[in-house]
């Protein structure tokens, strides 16, 4: 049965997701000035989703756990 977890870099990214999340909503509908903003959020927003999405179901390298097998 697979295991899913995450380690220090996964835990890092969906941070990373849960803080941008919201400053994604608060710079669409209260700080409209500057396009790119939005932009550049919302892409960074994505690729730590794609991110801890990946580290989740994949290998997360920083967990810590070995699961090389030996036979």
């Amino acid at each position: 049965m697979a295991r899913h977890d995450f380690g220090w870099l996964g835990w890092f990214s969906l941070a990373g997701v849960l803080s941008l999340g919201p400053l994604l909503l608060v710079d669409v509908y209260v700080a409209d000035v500057w396009p790119y903003s939005q932009y550049w959020t919302f892409l960074v927003l994505v690729l730590s989703a794609i991110g801890t999405v990946a580290l989740y179901y994949g290998n997360d390298p920083s967990d810590g756990l070995s699961r090389e097998s030996t036979t």
